[in-house]
């Protein structure tokens, strides 16, 4: 039988040094216990600082660990965007969280930003926007932070980089507040969700919006983690141990794989008219999670590319094409990009 290779988002393929890191940690902290204070104290902070080492951070974040994405955006919700918030929406992430809010009965207003574009709100909003959608293969990099705190310069912005990050460019300084899950491009297969925010700009809206967020949630100090309920300190161990391999390649040397892995995907793609980029303006495109719809004769392309092995997300499409996703994550190789781009060129 041949051996499946996986580029699909949910589940995503676990980074090649998660088993071997699993069952280490299981020899010596079972799941679910609880280790002594001194042993929990080291696991936390061994995970934030492989982590910051990593991303290269800024000293002046602070995190919090959040078991579920929903989880996060519900604080997140309440916290925050429980009054009138604005939100440049590019596909369906962003449009779930504005859901969301609106079952809370709060106020988000929404505009489309499918072509980098943000409208004038007023000064000192609160805005949400997810840099990374991946459902369209559409990606606003940092510039677009900028272009938001050009117009908006006293509000807080709030940007979800999930599936993006490692693999896309992000400056950190940019960002008032961000947050990401570990289950897709990190090859992680937990749940957690970690959320940044600048410790200066944190006691600014706790001067702003007083009672209304839970510091006790927060650490004293900039440059600490802290979990919002429960800890998870498997998944800290585990976790830690695979981002110390991703960062013996490096996050600048893994940033230039996957820029390099989604154009060998572009060259086939520019040869093979039955496949066209969701995301249109080539700027806008992202090389975590791209999209492609597809107007070929094959009555079904993504069994055709399983046929070779290689396992696709399907995605909702027009009447007359298919729609189909391949991630980019660390865990894929540049043989492997080769080999799906040398199928999709024929695929007709």
């Amino acid at each position: 039988m041949r051996k499946k290779i996986f580029f699909t988002l949910n589940p995503s393929p676990p980074y090649f040094t998660y088993p071997f890191h699993m069952r280490e940690t299981s020899r010596s902290l079972l799941w679910g216990t609880i280790p002594s204070k001194a042993q929990s104290v080291e696991i936390m902070q061994g995970f934030y600082t492989s982590l910051k080492n990593f991303l290269g951070l800024p000293d002046h974040f602070q995190s919090v660990i959040f078991s579920s994405g929903y989880e996060f955006r519900s604080f997140l919700a309440d916290a925050w965007f429980g009054h009138k918030s604005y939100h440049p929406v590019h596909g369906n992430s962003g449009e779930d969280f504005i859901d969301m809010l609106k079952t809370r009965k709060y106020h988000p207003v929404h505009y489309p930003a499918k072509n980098g574009e943000y409208g004038s709100v007023p000064d000192g909003s609160c805005i949400f926007v997810v840099l990374n959608e991946a459902d369209s293969g559409s990606h606003f990099g940092t510039d677009f932070i900028k272009k938001i705190k050009h117009h908006d310069p006293h509000g807080f912005i709030h940007a979800d980089i999930s599936s993006g990050i490692p693999g896309e460019s992000i400056h950190f300084d940019e960002l008032h507040s961000f947050s990401f899950g570990f289950n897709t491009s990190f090859g992680l297969p937990f749940g957690e969700v970690i959320w940044f925010i600048s410790r200066k700009l944190y006691n600014d809206f706790m001067l702003k919006y007083e009672g209304r967020f839970p510091a006790n949630k927060l650490c004293s100090d900039a440059g600490h983690c802290t979990f919002y309920n429960n800890p998870d300190y498997f998944f800290l161990d585990v976790g830690r141990k695979v981002i110390d391999d991703m960062n013996q390649r490096g996050m600048k040397n893994i940033v230039n794989e996957t820029i390099y892995k989604s154009a060998i995907l572009k060259e086939a793609v520019s040869k093979n008219a039955s496949f066209a980029y969701v995301a249109k303006a080539e700027k806008l495109r992202s090389h975590t999670t791209i999209v492609l719809d597809y107007i070929g004769k094959s009555v079904k392309v993504s069994e055709d590319l399983l046929i070779s092995g290689f396992v696709v997300d399907t995605l909702k499409a027009g009447m007359n094409e298919q729609r189909i996703r391949i991630t980019n994550f660390p865990v894929h190789s540049r043989e492997q990009f080769e080999a799906l781009s040398d199928l999709l060129e024929k695929i007709r």
